[in-house]
């Protein structure tokens, strides 16, 4: 195993459920660069909303890359580099507006610093449940997450329109989510799929939150770019996720490795399991394959 690049999923792979990459993860992936290995980050966030995360990470030292928004941007590091992008157009998302309305689905559609969000009348009354139950701060909007039925975006995206419909004047966006609870989502799914999967990505990133890309563009699309750029083989490279949104990714990857947390078509694609995200599962694996002690030619 020579493996020259770890690329990591960001939510439920790299970071705990505090949000957070644990000192034994950061300490092996320091290790595995000082080796020689370089490393991506893959994820469905704006590259902005990981540059804290490059300088924990260190790659601000030995390089890489990010795979921003789905594989619709990637990013050189340390020079921040923007090597491509992609735009859904605003005809697009009002399509897929109009479909979030028709099915009462919470419908957000992603900028760079900002989310458009349609929320339906019939989650109002749940979303003010939620929010009393969980005691939320007020400041925090009450749009939904990956993992939850209102999370703060305000690092990320601190600026959130409530909205209707969606108008010409907001312009391109760089994806939309649809979300809801987890039984209303997997009916949706397959309604999603028929009207939609000809002309966008439709990805699962977790049971209550799915995200829409141009065709053909996602996280391994994005990934074979960065393996042109740095004349590696797919054998060369290690990566870890734990979302449908991975899938891709893991296609261009010679060992695709799955957190035990992962969705069960993940698991099932994977050429490895590893232990959870809150279980140091990267640093888990890195130690397993000797990605450390191995020398690097």
């Amino acid at each position: 195993m020579n493996i020259k690049l770890i690329v990591m999923d960001m939510d439920g792979t790299l970071l705990n459920e505090d949000g957070i990459i644990t000192q034994e993860t950061l300490e092996a992936l320091w290790a595995v660069q000082a080796n020689g290995i370089l490393l991506a980050i893959a994820s469905g966030r704006h590259p902005k909303g990981l540059i804290a995360f490059v300088k924990q990470l260190r790659m601000d030292k030995y390089g890489g890359y990010l795979i921003g928004v789905n594989g619709a941007m990637v990013v050189k590091v340390p020079e921040m580099v923007t090597l491509k992008r992609h735009l859904m157009p605003a005809s697009d998302v009002q399509d897929l507006f109009r479909f979030g309305h028709e099915m009462a689905i919470e419908t957000l559609a992603v900028h760079d610093e900002t989310i458009y969000n349609y929320i339906p009348s019939s989650l109002i009354e749940s979303k003010m449940m939620y929010r009393l139950l969980n005691n939320i701060n007020p400041a925090i909007k009450d749009t939904a997450g990956v993992w939850s039925f209102i999370q703060d975006h305000r690092k990320n995206y601190p600026v959130i329109h409530k909205i209707e419909n969606y108008l010409d004047e907001y312009g391109s966006a760089n994806k939309v989510c649809f979300a809801h609870e987890p039984e209303v989502m997997e009916v949706f799914y397959p309604l999603l799929q028929k009207r939609f999967s000809s002309h966008f990505n439709v990805m699962r990133t977790s049971p209550r939150w799915y995200e829409l890309s141009p065709k053909g563009i996602d996280k391994g699309s994005a990934l074979n770019e960065v393996k042109l750029i740095l004349n590696i083989k797919t054998e060369e490279i290690m990566c870890f996720g734990d979302g449908e949104n991975d899938l891709p990714m893991f296609a261009e990857c010679g060992y695709p490795i799955a957190m035990a947390n992962a969705m069960p078509l993940v698991k099932e694609k994977a050429w490895a399991l590893t232990s959870k995200n809150t279980e140091d599962g990267i640093a888990q694996a890195i130690k397993q394959y000797d990605l450390i002690s191995s020398s690097k030619t």
